[in-house]
C-alpha cells in the first residue's frame, strides 16, 4: 500500500470542481478597506435607479483618470449608471491601488434621502 495517497472526500472534489484550486474562489476573501458615502449624487438623476439601491446591493468602482476635476477620482457605477464618486479626501490610496492592478467591490449599506440629496453609504473591499 502507497502510504503517500491520501484520500480526498467527495464534497471537497465538487466543491473545487474542473478548475481545481487555481481556478476556485475557496481561498479567495473581501476585506473590508473603507466606509463613505457617494459623493455627488446631486448632479445624478438618482431617481431612475431609486428602487434598486438596496443594501448588499454590488456597485463597480471605475477609475476616471481623465477627470478635469480629479487625477484620483474614481466612478461609483450601478452596472454602467453613474451614481456618483468616491469622496477625493478618500480616494488617493485606492485610485493608487487600483492603477497598480488591485481590484476592489462595494456594496450599498443604507440609502435614504436626506431633502433633495440621496444619502449612499457603501463598503468597499479588495478582492484578494
Amino acid at each position: 500500500m502507497n502510504s503517500h495517497i491520501v484520500p480526498v472526500s467527495s464534497g471537497l472534489l465538487a466543491l473545487l470542481g474542473q478548475k481545481g484550486i487555481a481556478g476556485s474562489d475557496l481561498f479567495s476573501r473581501e476585506i473590508l478597506v473603507l466606509r463613505t458615502i457617494v459623493a455627488g449624487t446631486s448632479y445624478r438623476n438618482i431617481h431612475t435607479v431609486e428602487k434598486q439601491l438596496l443594501a448588499d446591493t454590488l456597485l463597480q468602482l471605475q477609475r476616471e483618470t481623465d477627470n478635469e476635476h480629479d487625477e484620483l477620482a474614481i466612478k461609483v457605477l450601478l452596472d454602467k449608471e453613474l451614481l456618483g464618486y468616491i469622496p477625493r479626501s478618500k480616494n488617493e490610496v485606492l485610485a493608487r491601488l487600483m492603477d497598480a492592478g488591485k481590484c476592489f467591490t462595494s456594496k450599498i449599506t443604507s440609502f435614504e434621502w436626506e431633502g433633495a440629496w440621496a444619502r449612499i453609504d457603501i463598503d468597499v473591499f479588495l478582492k484578494d
